[in-house]
């Protein structure tokens, strides 16, 4: 049997060798390190100029562990959805605001240079991607190698019997109000603010959003 170290190492290079057939496809994505940690918040994110190796500043690329529970056609598209913030730092394209919260049209555009379906969510802009059957078939090798690394996934943070990550989501609207409110209450219909008119947005992953990425 693998062992635990054996294996998230594994996993580790499943995912930057997946991020390469990404970079061969778009010559655009920059090179990055891969950082694979526990996150409650968001499935996956890029960070610009990050990491050093002696002479050469890489980017990261950051993947939750417990995002690799879900299907693996969602861990293509957190590689991708990430794959085309990265597209926009290497071009110099502001795709992002509200410290990277809010996906605005120009990100809408590269994600669909990904190959991408991108949805409106809200006040978070345009922050909602789903992999099509065309992309994900596309993909189709660098799936299989990708489901097999997946050797393990996290469970999150427990503490005294109790696993708080999802009992609250915070939620923000546009003019940065935050308010924290139970998934299933969040899942009965929009919330409005009353001093923007806006629609709260929830900022960390629930149960009805497995296809809106966060960054």
């Amino acid at each position: 049997m693998v062992g635990v170290a054996k294996a998230s190492s594994i996993v580790v290079a499943g995912l930057e060798s997946a991020l390469g057939d990404i970079r061969r496809r778009h010559p655009d994505v920059p090179e990055a390190a891969i950082a694979l940690a526990g996150s409650r918040r968001k499935w996956g994110h890029w960070a610009h100029k990050s990491w050093v190796r002696g002479e050469v500043i890489m980017d990261e690329l950051f993947v939750s562990g417990e995002g690799l529970r879900r299907d693996i056609r969602d861990t293509l598209t957190v590689l991708l959805h990430e794959a085309a913030h990265g597209i926009g730092a290497r071009r110099g394209i502001q795709n992002t605001s509200r410290n990277g919260c809010y996906h605005n049209k120009r990100y809408k555009a590269l994600a669909e240079e990904v190959g991408l379906v991108v949805e409106r969510v809200g006040s978070r802009g345009w922050t909602g991607t789903s992999c099509p059957d065309q992309t994900f078939d596309s993909y189709a090798s660098t799936v299989v190698r990708l489901e097999k690394a997946i050797a393990l996934w996290r469970k999150g943070d427990q503490a005294n019997g109790r696993t708080p990550a999802r009992t609250l989501a915070l939620a923000v609207c546009q003019c940065d109000r935050k308010i924290r409110v139970a998934p299933t209450v969040y899942l009965e219909g929009p919330i409005t603010c009353g001093r923007c008119g806006e629609l709260f947005s929830v900022t960390a992953p629930i149960a009805l959003a497995s296809s809106q990425e966060r960054s």
